[in-house]
């Protein structure tokens, strides 16, 4: 019987040996860890265990380490902090719309190469835009934003940022970051914290985002915790639990939800 041949995934990030500290004790020693298609974990652990490092340095904004550090090529992170930052003086719409501007930009080039169509190059120009156009569906660009606010119960589009409460701002960020059409999103949302499982929620019935490849900061700290976290709905959504006690003690850390759960129902 001939033997089976399995598709080996591809990393979308992947961490070797890595180790990094700021002017004292490690904080991260030797951790090796790989993020694939499809993967949803929950990062899990005590106070200063390194939680937040680790999304810092998987979202390229913490570099000076020891180790390698290898993103996919053409991967897109998106990171999104406990304390997103926005703009007071906008709506919340006008930072929605942030997430788009790439997209809008490409419109704006397109309808401004109309005028010119008797030159080759912008003739050429204006083919190439059509195409990405085309194949991301920015003509409906209008309809995507409104989808995404109301996947994520955002506040009214002409409500003012600044009157926003945390949670409502951080799902504003939410959406101008799905907007930009991450292939990994690292969510530092502390779990679980009754946004943070609302966000999982969202995130988990729509159909733009349910294999999105996520990685979520959480505040659960023991297997126990780890356990109600599942029974309040997050056990169909995380596939990769990652529990920083185990990663920093093992080099070859990939823990699976089957493990997991057998070990809380010892």
């Amino acid at each position: 019987m001939p033997h089976e041949v399995r598709e080996r995934k591809m990393a979308l990030v992947s961490l070797r040996e890595v180790s990094i500290a700021f002017g004292g004790p490690a904080i991260l020693d030797s951790v090796s860890l790989s993020i694939e298609k499809g993967e949803r974990s929950c990062v899990t652990g005590r106070n200063g265990e390194g939680k937040s490092t680790l999304l810092k340095i998987l979202a390229g904004i913490d570099t000076e380490l020891m180790g390698t550090v290898q993103v996919a090529k053409g991967t897109k992170v998106g990171y999104l902090p406990q304390e997103p930052e926005l703009d007071d003086s906008k709506t919340v719409l006008e930072t929605v719309m942030e997430g788009v501007a790439e997209a809008q930009a490409m419109i704006t080039r397109y309808e401004d190469l109309c005028c010119e169509l008797d030159d080759p190059k912008a003739a050429a120009e204006m083919e190439k835009l059509q195409e990405i156009i085309d194949r991301n569906d920015y003509w409906n660009l209008e309809n995507l934003v409104e989808r995404r606010m109301a996947d994520l119960c955002c506040p009214p589009g002409d409500k003012q940022v600044a009157v926003l409460s945390g949670g409502e701002r951080r799902r504003v960020a939410l959406c101008r970051l799905l907007l930009e059409a991450p292939d990994l999103l690292l969510l530092d949302l502390m779990m679980p914290g009754i946004d943070g499982f609302e966000v999982i929620r969202r995130l988990r019935s729509s159909d733009d985002t349910k294999d999105l490849p996520i990685i979520i900061l959480s505040a659960l700290n023991s297997e126990q915790d780890i356990s109600k976290g599942f029974q309040l709905g997050a056990n169909d959504f995380i596939n990769k639990p990652i529990i920083m006690e185990k990663l920093i003690n093992s080099v070859t850390t990939q823990i699976n939800l089957q493990e997991a759960k057998r070990k809380l129902q010892g």
